[in-house]
């Protein structure tokens, strides 16, 4: 069985202990149901105007049983306090936004008491820039899906926009924040649904305590415990995906 991952830095090497990451989890749990040996392949979209034809070689070159394709909320909702200088000070921001995004992604300063209360207090007083708006990731989603559909005998999986962020936020901005979530969780589950494309979303922000039972020390990724779960929930998703494509169950008229 071979699946490709269009997926987020959830996936990403070295964030979990060896074998705890989903889409490891998700292989073990397949292979235990099915025999069949699992490959899988992680990509990591952008939703720039070259993303279908990127998924289209994508899916050409790796030949997929099954394509996952996760919708990130980083693209819409992740407020970057860099890029809103370099959108305001053009070519002279920039330097401070490759910095920004460097000091983010050091595993010690992200996961720091500091790191993070320093930028809940920033939040709460500069309101940051997204990198794309969801009318955007929303196009660029819909067109990815048709290009995988156009490819018969592939399954498609999609999933949704996740909510980690809100608690952090001022009221107001919590607020925008989940609306915006919303809008493209909505139009997803909607467009998905008008196709028959198995989707998995969240309906509603977590709260407090289930938030910090799902996401790692950085605050903004998947924990151990969460990965398990979303391992699990996904594999049940993939096994009936797969059973459709080796037409053991009647495909959805």
């Amino acid at each position: 069985m071979r699946i490709l991952r269009l997926t987020t830095s959830d996936d990403a090497a070295g964030r979990l202990p060896p074998g705890a990451a989903v889409h490891e989890v998700v292989a073990r749990l397949l292979h235990d149901a099915t025999g069949e040996n699992v490959e899988t392949a992680l990509k990591a979209p952008w939703p720039s105007a070259g993303l279908p034809e990127l998924v289209e070689r994508w899916v050409t070159s790796y030949k997929p049983d099954i394509v996952l394709l996760k919708v990130n909320a980083y693209w819409f909702n992740y407020l970057s306090l860099p890029l809103q200088l370099e959108r305001k000070l053009g070519r002279a921001g920039r330097p401070l936004t490759k910095a920004g995004r460097r000091v983010g992604e050091m595993p010690l300063v992200a996961r720091s008491r500091a790191f993070k209360s320093l930028r809940r207090r920033l939040l709460r007083v500069f309101p940051g820039a997204t990198y794309f708006t969801p009318e955007a990731v929303i196009a660029s989603m819909e067109d990815c899906i048709r290009v995988v559909l156009a490819h018969e005998g592939i399954g498609l999986v999609v999933s949704g926009p996740a909510s980690r962020l809100n608690h952090e936020l001022a009221p107001k901005a919590a607020s925008a924040h989940e609306r915006r979530r919303q809008q493209v969780h909505q139009a997803m589950a909607k467009f998905c649904a008008g196709l028959h494309v198995p989707y998995i979303g969240e309906d509603r922000v977590p709260t407090r305590s289930e938030l910090a039972e799902t996401i790692g020390a950085d605050g903004l990724h998947i924990g151990p415990e969460a990965a398990r779960k979303a391992a699990e929930q996904e594999a049940a998703v993939f096994l009936k995906v797969w059973a459709e494509i080796r037409g053991e169950v009647p495909t959805p008229a």
